[in-house]
């Protein structure tokens, strides 16, 4: 007959092996080292600009101009360009005669000269002023906004639509006028309305009117 181990017995011989109890926990080991760094973070947002700086001392000052000259023309470019713009002719002509030669197409200025256009000669006697010579007395003759038929003649635009001067009358180049304010030298680039049977000289106009400016 086999022998049968009491398990109470076993268990008491095991503990007894093993011991009773688990020893205490040992001391806390030094911390290892640190690990590699890790990737840069992103920009953070810009800043708000700040305050100006105080203003820099002023700079050296510049050379001295040139002297202003006073007088009312000289070394003006425009004038000098317009100098010799405007001529008239050395004969006279009727108003009737003016318009039918003008028209027909019968040459009365001299050589790179033409009859000058109302705008022409207004423009170059108000900027010009003295650079050129005034009408005579009785004016001279100008075209008007054409020269092709003759109520353009007597228009400042187009003569389908307004004539400036009746019939039997033509546009002049009016002589500088009116200088009833005390001071001041009157109109530059005046016109009128000069009856046909009025003989004149002819207002002729440069054809490269501002030449060299």
């Amino acid at each position: 007959m086999k022998r049968k181990w009491p398990w109470a017995v076993v268990g008491v011989a095991v503990v007894a092996a093993c011991g009773s109890k688990v020893g205490s926990m040992g001391d806390k080991g030094d911390p290892g080292a640190g690990g590699p760094a890790g990737p840069a973070g992103t920009m953070g947002a810009m800043g708000s600009p700040g305050t100006a700086g105080p203003p820099g001392e002023g700079g050296p000052p510049g050379p001295p101009g040139t002297d202003f000259d006073a007088g009312p023309d000289a070394g003006n470019p425009l004038v000098n360009a317009l100098s010799g713009a405007i001529t008239y002719t050395n004969g006279t002509f009727t108003g009737a005669q003016f318009s039918s030669d003008l028209i027909n197409g019968t040459k009365r200025c001299g050589n790179a000269t033409h009859v000058c256009n109302a705008w022409e000669w207004s423009t170059i006697q108000i900027l010009g002023q003295n650079a050129n010579p005034q009408a005579a007395n009785g004016g001279a003759w100008i075209a008007g906004g054409f020269n092709n038929i003759d109520p353009h003649l007597r228009s400042l635009t187009n003569g389908q639509d307004f004539q400036t001067c009746p019939v039997n009358t033509h546009l002049t180049a009016y002589p500088r006028c009116c200088n009833n304010e005390p001071g001041w030298n009157g109109y530059f680039g005046r016109m009128h309305c000069q009856a046909d049977g009025t003989t004149l000289a002819i207002a002729c106009c440069r054809d490269n009117l501002i030449g060299g400016l």
